[in-house]
């Protein structure tokens, strides 16, 4: 719970009573490093990662300590992953990439963060979504528009099922990325979007 709540104090406290972390229990800090990143409790994270946590662990769904940072919008805590060395190519079982769960959490400074590192602003996942059917359907303005600069995106891709990110954005009632998208050159693909 002290991590959770970001209470850097009573975690130092609790570190100090048990040790740093030995092979029995890297798994445990891992799993708390994990927690602080999806809070965005850099200084927690960071001590964590002192302590022995593994940076580049997976939790139960496969997702890494990164994948939870980036998919909470966690600038600073993605920055520190990224310090120390955490693995920026490792897809989640859909073959989502670091780019999609970038493009839900709907941070600007997240998807610059990796567009400059050179990530693909238009992969496909397994179900043929991209970052810009992710960031539609969950309504970033935001990173919609920086997606758009790039001349890889196809503002009219569709996904598996023929959907578009208008067609996304409609459906999930976020009428101001639709209407963003419409300015775009964005169209629809469902009748009645």
């Amino acid at each position: 719970m002290a991590v959770k709540r970001g209470d850097l104090e009573k975690v130092k406290e609790l570190l100090e009573a048990k040790g740093g972390a030995t092979a029995k229990t890297k798994g445990r800090f891992s799993d708390l490093l994990r927690t602080a990143a999806m809070h965005g409790h850099k200084e927690i994270a960071a001590l964590l990662i002192e302590k022995g946590a593994v940076v580049n662990s997976k939790g139960r769904s496969g997702r890494t300590v990164l994948h939870c940072a980036v998919r909470h919008g966690r600038a600073d805590v993605v920055k520190l992953l990224l310090d120390h060395k955490a693995k920026v190519h490792t897809r989640l079982p859909k073959k989502q990439t670091i780019a999609h769960l970038a493009a839900m959490g709907g941070s600007r400074e997240v998807m610059e963060i990796f567009l400059s590192k050179g990530l693909s602003p238009s992969k496909a996942d397994a179900d043929k979504m991209t970052p810009l059917h992710y960031a539609a359907q969950n309504g970033h303005v935001e990173v919609i528009e920086l997606l758009l600069a790039y001349r890889s995106v196809d503002v009219n891709v569709e996904n598996a099922i023929g959907l578009t990110a208008v067609d996304l954005a409609k459906a999930n009632y976020k009428t101001e990325a639709a209407e963003f998208l419409r300015k775009h050159g964005g169209k629809a693909k469902e009748k009645g979007r």
